[in-house]
């Protein structure tokens, strides 16, 4: 019975979230943002999302790992690295980077939501794990990239605005 309830929401969760269920999400989160005048954050969003599609896109047709055999879903493509494991996790790091440092909501609520992101995007991964479309392994590789790809661009775009206001300000 435990079984059938864990697989059913896989299920759920696995209809839920097409990557380009995840393209919508993301160019309406983006939408938002500048129509919030966050263009910074609205750059570093879009940014961090093409950017995590294509390195999904590259390792996947270079490392050619087909899924497991035991998978309760047919899929096509590759399985190395998870698109649904990156994006939802580069997903979670972002918003949670807003929350934290972009917005005035108190820490705790910023933390507490926060949270909630992040496991969303386990349970993404999990939901891959328990259709057997993905190995532990390749999942983890997804979050991995999500991750970096999202802290790559926070920072990059940090030290560019930093040394834009330097650069503005010695220019007056």
């Amino acid at each position: 019975m435990s079984q059938l309830v864990s697989v059913n929401l896989a299920l759920f969760i696995h209809e839920y979230t097409p990557p380009l269920g995840f393209a919508g999400l993301c160019l309406i989160i983006t939408l938002i943002f500048l129509y919030l005048k966050k263009y910074d954050v609205a750059i570093i969003f879009s940014a961090s999302f093409v950017t995590t599609t294509l390195v999904v896109f590259i390792l996947k047709n270079l490392f050619a790992v087909p899924r497991p055999v035991e998978a309760l879903l047919q899929l096509s493509g590759y399985a190395l690295p998870s698109s649904h494991a990156a994006s939802s996790m580069f997903i979670a790091t972002s918003l949670s980077w807003v929350l934290l440092y972009k917005t005035k909501i108190p820490m705790i609520g910023s933390v507490v939501i926060s949270g909630l992101f992040f496991i969303a995007a386990l349970l993404i991964g999990l939901s891959r794990l328990t259709l057997h479309v993905h190995t532990f392994f390749q999942i983890s590789v997804g979050f991995v990239l999500g991750i970096l790809i999202s802290i790559f661009y926070i920072y990059t775009f940090s030290l560019l605005s930093k040394y834009l206001i330097k650069l503005s300000t010695s220019l007056r």
